[in-house]
């Protein structure tokens, strides 16, 4: 019995603490089991692949096209014009006429005479049409319309429209060509009793400059020269009466 009691005992104890020792590796599983989340995060490491290819969307192409916008500004191809010119202007002129003719034709007869230094003055209704081009009404007066050796002088009204074409030679210069058709009307002095006044179209032709000297507001400058054509019935007889001057004028132009 004591024999058997022992195989017994070394039979049962080594399964028991076999049965008591498994307990143990079935509670290291969990272990395992817990260090099976940390291998997870690895598999998304491919999340900077994503990250690599989100700058393909370039943001910064949108911005660049912003810059194609000041192409489309309305300024001028030479940067000397003004951004814009206003829709008118007018203005004021003075005109001194240091050099003329005058002349008077009936037939076989023909008289002329230097004229006198004369004096003008008359106003500016201006439209430009773009920066080269402009057309204008611009009316006159002249006194001491005479020969220099005469005592008694005529009065000039000189009805003009005006077209110049130029170009800015700086933001704030202008110059100009210009040619002036028109009609005018000679106003004798009384002392030549009840002769018809002479009438006729004009034709004038100059160059000059505008400057503006505030926003507002151009000075103007020109040289020219009016070639007159007018005429009268005087007792009967058709006279050709020519008045011929040459201009200096200065003017200023505010903008409407």
């Amino acid at each position: 019995m004591n024999i058997s009691a022992l195989v017994l005992s070394s039979l049962v104890v080594p399964s028991l603490a076999a049965a008591q020792s498994a307990p143990p590796a079935a509670q290291s599983a969990p272990p395992a089991a817990q260090s099976a989340p940390p291998a997870i995060p690895p598999a998304a490491v491919p999340s900077p692949v994503a990250a690599a290819a989100a700058p393909v969307t370039p943001a910064p192409a949108v911005a660049a096209a912003a810059p194609v916008a000041p192409a489309a500004v309305t300024a001028p191809l030479s940067g000397l014009e003004p951004a814009e010119e206003p829709m008118g202007r007018a203005g004021v002129e003075l005109a001194l006429l240091p050099v003329g003719s005058l002349k008077a034709s009936a037939g076989m007869a023909n008289v002329s005479a230097d004229a006198a230094v004369a004096i003008g003055i008359g106003g500016v209704l201006q439209h430009p049409i773009d920066h080269t081009f402009t057309v204008e009404f611009a009316p006159r007066l002249l006194f001491n319309v005479k020969g220099q050796n005469d005592t008694s002088s005529a009065t000039e009204l000189d009805i003009r429209a005006r077209v110049t074409a130029g170009g800015y030679v700086s933001p704030q210069v202008r110059l100009y060509a210009a040619v002036s058709p028109g009609y005018s009307m000679l106003f004798l002095p009384s002392t030549v009793g009840d002769t018809p006044n002479p009438n006729g179209l004009t034709l004038g032709f100059s160059a000059g400059a505008a400057i503006k000297v505030a926003p507002a507001m151009m000075l103007t400058g020109e040289l020219g020269y009016q070639l007159g054509f007018q005429k009268a019935t005087i007792s009967g007889m058709d006279v050709d009466v020519q008045s011929d001057f040459l201009h200096l004028a200065v003017g200023m132009l505010f903008d409407l």
